[in-house]
């Protein structure tokens, strides 16, 4: 799953107030960072409310990944969100944009 964050006018309050609140050094980019942490505090309470409910008392924490950071496993690149492939039995990717691309299914 992909999720995206959209540069909205919802965002900017909370993070202005965290900004403000900020008592440590916010680094060179504190909104990527804000995200990060409010992404990270979503997963952790979700999790915390999926074990709750679960018959095993446990559920395992995703791979988390941000295309804005860069990661070893591509060469010190971004993540290819775009491009990533579907999972495992999961849905083929959609065909690119403005048509083409190869050969397309025919009736009979």
């Amino acid at each position: 799953m992909v999720l995206l964050v959209g540069n909205s006018k919802r965002i900017w309050e909370p993070f202005t107030e965290h900004l403000r609140a900020a008592t440590e050094e916010v680094g060179q980019n504190p909104l990527d960072a804000f995200v990060e942490a409010k992404i990270g505090e979503s997963l952790d309470e979700t999790l915390r409310e999926a074990a709750d409910i679960s018959s095993v008392g446990v559920v395992a924490p995703p791979l988390v990944f941000f295309s804005q950071r860069k990661y070893s496993a591509f060469a010190g690149s971004y993540l290819p969100i775009q491009r990533l492939p579907p999972p495992p039995g999961g849905p083929p990717p959609p065909p690119p944009a403005g048509g083409g691309g190869g050969p397309t299914p025919r009736s009979r």
